[in-house]
């Protein structure tokens, strides 16, 4: 196969025409939107672990909104914003930059005045230039700047929809928190309703230090939570994906694929995208998609795994562990008498120091639900990469060592 004409887009978020479940979410999102457009104001927080798909769905969602033209939109992307004025100018630089190509662009260019320093070709890029007093004042005055954007719209536009992603620097912030409660203390006591939709993105530890450092946070944030994929939303992902290309999947390779993903896209995007390389001609078989896995486990561990991880997965008698470690798929969890009974005496000895290592580096917790002895995976990636790689020494498809 031509890897240049590969459907799946590993680290990158899904392809709009190729978006696979979570309905329930997304439907969620629109109705938020659409309860923006009768007056009110609306925020919520999508939220879930790493690599389930976040930024994908919040894209999907926007790209439907304004299909369907419910919204004017925009999506802000905060990755290394960490102070409340980064905030703010990239939010209103992004949200002028994502409506270049509308009507109402000059209505909103006209806002800013003088402001503008500078904008690019097409209105690619925008450099939006405050004095410090100005910057103070449009910090504190930013549902004041949403609500007169939201009004230079066009009359089919009736609301704003802005997608505040990759937050979790932000949520360390006390004064990002308090801002953000006095923000929507302001929108809910103005008399000119609001017509705009704010949705956070982060991980659930994100969510929870915003609370934290606000408590009253708690009950401001419409939670959208997303959970693992079932295995037939896996099986349809695969399908879909392969289908796109005139591609085919043998049941049984299908099945073993959707299993190995653990529900979670990300690695769902690296095992397809391994075994489209690894196929010579359709339908996928089976040893296609045991080739994909091993292919995609290395890459997944250098990417979704700290070095010092990987480092210590070579060691012979830490493969040996790994090989009969009492996991599957997203258990998350296991017992050190499991893992014990599992294993050779001459092994045994080395438990307790693979525990401990594997502690000291982050991949595992003590589980306080279930006791002393008992340990959880502190990310669901690395259960499914220590899955892949036990999967992939005990059926021979790799040496332990």
């Amino acid at each position: 196969m031509d890897p240049d004409l590969s459907p799946f887009r590993p680290g990158q978020p899904a392809d709009i025409e190729l978006f696979v479940g979570r309905s329930q979410q997304i439907e969620r999102v629109t109705q938020l939107v659409r309860a923006s457009a009768a007056n009110r104001f609306q925020i919520a927080f999508l939220t879930g672990d790493r690599g389930i798909g976040k930024t994908s769905l919040a894209s999907f969602a926007r790209y439907l909104v304004e299909r369907d033209q419910t919204a004017a939109t925009s999506h802000v992307m905060l990755g290394g914003v960490d102070s409340l004025d980064g905030f703010v100018q990239r939010t209103l630089e992004q949200l002028i930059k994502d409506n270049s190509d509308r009507p109402w662009y000059q209505n909103i260019l006209d806002i800013f005045g003088s402001r503008i320093q500078s904008v690019g070709l097409f209105g690619v890029s925008i450099n939006l230039q405050f004095t410090p007093a100005e910057m103070d004042e449009v910090t504190n005055a930013f549902p004041e700047a949403l609500r007169t954007i939201q009004s230079r719209l066009d009359d089919d536009r009736p609301s704003l929809f802005v997608v505040l992603d990759d937050i979790n620097a932000l949520a360390e912030l006390p004064e990002f928190a308090n801002w953000l409660k006095s923000t929507v203390d302001a929108i809910g006591i103005h008399r000119t309703p609001t017509k705009v939709t704010l949705l956070l993105v982060g991980l659930e530890e994100t969510r929870r230090s915003l609370i934290s450092l606000q408590p009253s946070l708690a009950r401001v944030f419409d939670v959208i939570d997303l959970s693992l994929w079932t295995q037939d939303e896996c099986e349809r992902f695969f399908t879909t994906y392969f289908n796109s290309v005139n591609g085919s999947i043998e049941p049984a390779a299908l099945q073993f694929m959707a299993e190995m993903t653990g529900g979670l896209p990300v690695v769902a995007h690296e095992i397809g995208d391994a075994v489209y390389r690894a196929t010579a001609e359709y339908p996928v078989k089976l040893a296609d998609a045991t080739a994909g896995l091993i292919s995609a486990a290395e890459i997944l561990g250098h990417k979704m795994l700290r070095p010092q991880i990987v480092e210590a997965l070579q060691s012979e008698r830490y493969r040996e562990i790994l090989r009969m470690l009492p996991t599957g798929p997203l258990t998350r969890r296991f017992r050190r008498s499991e893992l014990i009974d599992r294993l050779p005496p001459e092994s045994v000895r080395s438990v307790d120091a693979f525990l401990r290592r594997m502690r000291a580096l982050g991949a595992i917790a003590q589980d306080p639900d279930r006791g002393r002895g008992a340990y959880v995976f502190t990310n669901p990636a690395y259960d499914v990469y220590f899955w892949q790689q036990s999967y992939s020494v005990r059926n021979g498809l790799r040496s332990s060592r």
